[in-house]
């Protein structure tokens, strides 16, 4: 069985989350505790600092030192929301400065999501997670979604067209595609003013 589990082992990247379960279909969970436990006494895996799960440890080389690598509270968030099927999408701060509304950074690594609110913890890595209403959850992790995201963050007054390009641009949205993605977005929850203003600039620019 130790076989099996070290078999299964080697398809998963060095340095990626996982959790205990990922090898309960090999065997029973006492019988599958016991070799992880094993596993980790002999180095092969690492233990995380949240219950259940682990990491295999990853070596990087810089110059002609050779440093171990632990996955970053980020990574283990989202091991975490992926195990349990949870949400997760960055904060509507996060999404204003990735399609360039604002330059306004966030000082600490958050996110929205589904499950609940917990921070993560590795070194001096920290990651909070912070449960929020599925209207704030619309669209997930797509484009549409960070889109949605970046648009409950400002008031749509205070964008304009050049800015809305932009923001397209920016998620490598191709002009031919950008009414289909407008479209979807008049279909979101999002403000009357937003609504307004997605509808005038899909017709100008695009409808033409």
């Amino acid at each position: 069985m130790k076989e099996q589990v070290l078999r299964y082992l080697k398809q998963i990247p060095d340095g990626k989350v996982f959790h205990i379960q990922a090898f309960h279909h090999i065997g029973s969970r006492s019988s599958v505790q016991r070799i992880i436990s094993q596993l980790v006494s002999e180095g092969l895996i690492v233990r995380s600092v949240v219950r259940g799960f682990y990491f295999k440890p990853k070596e990087l080389k810089i110059g002609d030192n050779t440093i171990s690598y632990s996955p970053g509270a980020d990574s283990l968030a989202k091991a975490w929301a992926n195990h349990y099927g949870y949400i997760l999408v960055g904060t509507a701060i996060e999404a204003t400065n990735r399609v360039g509304f604002f330059t306004q950074m966030q000082v600490q690594s958050c996110f929205w999501s589904d499950g609940p609110t917990r921070e993560f913890k590795t070194g001096n890595s920290i990651t909070y997670i912070t449960h929020v209403s599925s209207k704030l959850l619309w669209g997930g992790s797509t484009k549409e979604g960070l889109l949605y995201r970046a648009m409950t963050g400002v008031k749509a007054c205070r964008i304009d067209d050049g800015q809305l390009r932009t923001a397209f641009k920016r998620l490598q949205i191709k002009d031919e595609e950008i009414s289909s993605y407008c479209m979807a977005l008049a279909a979101s929850p999002l403000p009357k003013d937003w609504l307004k203003k997605i509808k005038q600039f899909r017709h100008i620019n695009y409808l033409a």
